[in-house]
């Protein structure tokens, strides 16, 4: 009856809080990640002596035109996670305004 939700944008901008978060809300003894861990030339936070996915060469950035699209595209999925994350969470890893639509 509790589900944790991660963002990606938060996971990327500090993913040793969001495993100890993860940990606590699991109740699990606290583990210290940081000296299992290195921040890669992406900036990417990487467990050591592993291969990652973060080490491959970055994704083009998105077109203009193919921002809105999506938006439009994942509005109703977006509403959806309202349930689980505040807005104003949303918009501080979206970076944009996130706001509840009425209902309908």
């Amino acid at each position: 009856d509790r589900i944790f939700v991660v963002l990606t944008e938060e996971l990327f901008a500090d993913a040793l809080g969001v495993m100890d978060h993860l940990q606590n809300f699991l109740g699990l003894p606290h583990l210290d990640y940081k000296p299992l861990t290195m921040v890669n030339e992406r900036g990417f936070t990487v467990l050591k002596g592993l291969a990652s996915k973060s080490n491959k060469r970055p994704y083009p950035a998105l077109s203009d035109h193919l921002k809105p699209m999506l938006a439009r595209f994942f509005v109703e999925y977006n509403q959806e996670l309202l349930n689980f994350v505040t807005s104003e969470r949303l918009s501080k890893a979206w970076g944009f305004q996130f706001q509840q639509s009425p209902p309908a």
